[in-house]
């Protein structure tokens, strides 16, 4: 299966002319379709049921967003909001409107290319249907991941990453999660449905940018009954002037973002921009403080996952694989909680068990084979500790099970290898984040 299947089918009954006779019928016809489109969605009117806050009408579209499906891949997000609202932050309500409060933020934002063109084809009912169908998927999945919809301009959405009593670190981890599966799926998925009915694809460039507790201030602007509690930050401006800097579908972050999860250069690169015929490197977001852009890898990061696999045509395939590691954090205070895949960062002594499953049950292991366990950690505490790859020795060997402590920051991963005779290994690999 492809993310957001059900989605894609119906932006294609959008797209289709068929789905209109006419448009003489102006705001009634777009009801009809959107009515339509409902008809065959069980999916959409289940999740709909379960979240009351998504109860649309009038001529307002509620597209086939499956928040199951994504659960069930990407795990429960601790960070996500019960509820989709836009405005002040839920954590932040409580400033007084002459009060301010520090505070980490991570802001994302996501500017949406191409809409004006479908004007050149469609009707404005039409194309305000597609508009806002695309900005409701990026306020699905940013809300999914944990973010909170701070304002909608025009054809873009700006998005706060925070949340009270979680770790900074998350924040980050959240955002780059929801820039990757956006992008992924407007370049691959969507884009084929808009060829298909012979259109330019729609695109998306997103900029993101971390700034820490003492550079991100919370306040109102304005006065009584017309004020916006937002952030005041250098961070903040950034993620806007990085956006700009991106190509179609890319992602351009600040240097905070690589700092603070020590992301591995497998996932990053610089910048580039050409000058006087000639490709350099555009190292600076802010030159006069030396403050560093990178362009985040997103179709090198997101294969970390080991349901994702690529098709011919590079979109993104899933499909859950029937050898496993399924993954427990705990200590010696707390049970054992399970832990999906670079869905958050782990403390530090925190303790990580790894168990193979196939098909969803604990693997038991035959007499002719061999399980071997392989970890590699990554990032500058690691090299510096100066155990990038630990040998264990011997000690998860033929083992199904294997236990870590949580000790450098970074994004380490394990590989568990089955071994039989005359046959091809069977390798599982699990990613995590170390705080």
């Amino acid at each position: 299966m492809r993310l957001f299947e059900n989605y894609t089918q119906d932006i294609d009954k959008l797209l289709t002319s068929d789905s209109y006779s006419s448009f003489n019928g102006g705001i009634e016809s777009i009801r009809s379709v959107r009515n339509d489109i409902l008809k065959g969605n069980a999916s959409v009117k289940l999740f709909a049921a379960q979240n009351e806050s998504l109860q649309l009408t009038g001529d307002k579209a509620l597209l086939g967003f499956d928040r199951n499906g994504l659960q069930k891949l990407f795990g429960p997000n601790k960070s996500s909001f019960e509820h989709i609202v836009i405005g002040s932050h839920p954590d932040f309500e409580h400033i007084g409107h002459n009060e301010m409060e520090y505070h980490h933020c991570t802001s994302m934002f996501v500017d949406i290319k191409g809409s004006s063109r479908l004007r050149l084809k469609y009707p404005l009912e039409r194309v305000r249907l597609i508009k806002d169908s695309l900005l409701t998927l990026c306020i699905h999945v940013a809300n999914f991941f944990g973010g909170h919809i701070h304002r909608l301009q025009g054809d873009a959405v700006f998005v706060q990453f925070a949340r009270r009593g979680q770790y900074k670190n998350d924040s980050v981890i959240n955002a780059l999660n929801a820039a990757a599966v956006l992008c992924q799926f407007v370049e691959k998925n969507l884009s084929a449905i808009f060829r298909k009915h012979g259109l330019e694809p729609i695109k998306i460039r997103i900029g993101i940018d971390y700034g820490p507790d003492q550079e991100v201030l919370w306040s109102h602007y304005g006065v009584p009954g017309c004020a916006e509690l937002t952030t005041t930050s250098l961070h903040t401006d950034l993620a806007a002037k990085l956006q700009q800097k991106a190509s179609s579908n890319s992602i351009i972050v600040g240097g905070n973002v690589i700092k603070e999860l020590d992301v591995p250069e497998l996932y990053y690169d610089y910048v580039y921009k050409m000058n006087n015929g000639q490709r350099e490197i555009d190292r600076y977001i802010i030159r006069d403080i030396a403050y560093q852009q990178y362009e985040f890898l997103w179709r090198k990061y997101l294969p970390t996952y080991d349901f994702v696999n690529r098709a011919g045509d590079g979109s993104l395939e899933i499909t859950e694989p029937d050898y496993r590691l399924y993954c427990e954090v705990y200590d010696a205070t707390q049970g054992p909680e399970p832990y999906f895949q670079n869905s958050c960062s782990i403390a530090k002594g925190k303790q990580i068990r790894f168990t193979l499953k196939f098909r969803n049950s604990l693997y038991h292991k035959r007499d002719y084979e061999t399980i071997e366990w392989k970890v590699t950690n990554q990032g500058a505490e690691a090299k510096t500790a100066n155990n990038l790859e630990p040998d264990y020795g011997n000690g998860f060997k033929n083992h199904t099970t294997c236990e870590l402590n949580a000790a450098y920051l970074g994004h380490h991963h394990i590989k568990c290898k089955i071994i039989r005779p005359n046959s091809p290994t069977i390798t599982s690999t699990f990613h995590v984040f170390v705080q």
